[in-house]
């Protein structure tokens, strides 16, 4: 478990917006009154959402928003997937931006380094999130764009757990060879073979010389 690693987001893995959720499942037409200024004339976005984007953001609200407790458990931020589908679908979707052990990205600095298996544990919840929606300026793409049903972007999620976390990866014994991006080593075995033969060679063609 990457325990050590929680704290960097300890503060920020506290949902801020806590009445969001209770709107999961509404009508659309019960949510639109928060959004138009009707409710709280303070919280109106008509200066900036037309009449669609309002109803838009009110279908989401309803229909789009996941309960956190379905992505993880809120005490101990365990996810319960099936780890061998989602390691499947890491490695196919993932894996070539992250590394095959989530190694490739920096999520912070140099000086305090938190990759992927990091953040797994500290906040899964904002991982879900890229999974299910991708991130902007980024190569992350939706994931109902690539075919994933929640169940998969969940088993994403909790092999994620299972990747090292920053102690590991930056320690002096961790090597992570991605053997895919290595160059062939059929030329350096041929090669080998054919200096092995002309050494063999001149070692016998020398003795008979001297014979």
């Amino acid at each position: 478990m990457g325990s050590d690693s929680r704290s960097f987001f300890s503060a920020t893995r506290a949902m801020g917006y806590p009445d969001l959720f209770s709107m999961v499942n509404q009508p659309e037409e019960g949510i639109l009154p928060y959004l138009n200024g009707q409710i709280n004339p303070n919280h109106n976005y008509s200066a900036y959402l037309d009449e669609q984007d309002m109803k838009d953001l009110s279908a989401f609200l309803s229909g789009g928003l996941t309960l956190p407790e379905l992505i993880a458990d809120w005490n101990t931020f365990q996810v319960q997937g099936t780890l061998e589908v989602g390691e499947l679908n890491f490695q196919e979707y993932c894996s070539s931006c992250h590394g095959i052990e989530g190694e490739k990205i920096n999520l912070n600095t140099a000086q305090n380094p938190v990759f992927l298996g990091d953040m797994a544990w500290s906040n899964p919840w904002r991982i879900a999130h890229n999974i299910r929606f991708g991130h902007p300026q980024t190569r992350i793409p939706p994931a109902n764009l690539l075919g994933l049903s929640f169940s998969q972007q969940i088993d994403i999620l909790a092999y994620t757990q299972t990747l090292p976390n920053a102690l590991q990866i930056v320690a002096p014994e961790y090597l992570a060879i991605d053997f895919d991006l290595q160059a062939s080593t059929e030329p350096l075995v041929f090669g080998a073979l054919s200096i092995g033969t002309l050494i063999v060679i001149a070692t016998w063609y020398t003795l008979k010389r001297q014979e």
